[in-house]
């Protein structure tokens, strides 16, 4: 069991601090200002403060009492309205705000992409080793 968290967690974990690696040389050759780098990490770790607070938000929306498809619809639509509203406000006024956000909505599914692509590749590894220790065991 515990070699299979250490398989996931390695699956998960490389492509995240590889994807960490590459943005710091990215970012690093844009040659920003200290001002610009502040709103670019303000978008970045903005969007994903934004979401933990409106998490607990759409649950307070479906706990009260109005129509229950009312609520559904509300709590559902209001992360999606709230993020692209800042989204759009921040890309014609505080530009690398918007890219930081940007930034980390890419970020988060080039990993997730990595992460199955690896986690995919890494079972067929498996079951090619699990396939030659069988035969060296004496297994069919």
């Amino acid at each position: 069991m515990e070699i299979v968290v250490l398989w996931i967690g390695a699956v998960v974990l490389v492509p995240f601090f590889w994807l960490l690696g590459e943005g710091r040389k990215k970012l690093g050759s844009w040659n920003l200002s200290v001002q610009d780098q502040r709103d670019f990490f303000t978008g970045f770790f903005g969007i994903i403060i934004l979401n933990a607070l409106l998490y607990p938000l759409s649950l307070v929306l479906r706990g009260d009492s109005t129509l229950p498809e009312t609520r559904a619809a509300i709590s559902l639509a209001l992360p999606w309205v709230v993020n692209l509203a800042l989204l759009i406000f921040f890309a014609f006024y505080r530009r690398w705000i918007a890219q930081g956000a940007l930034a980390l909505i890419g970020f988060l599914l080039v990993w997730v992409i990595l992460a199955g692509v690896f986690f995919f590749a890494s079972c067929f590894v498996i079951i090619i080793i699990g396939g030659i220790l069988g035969s060296c065991l004496g297994g069919h």
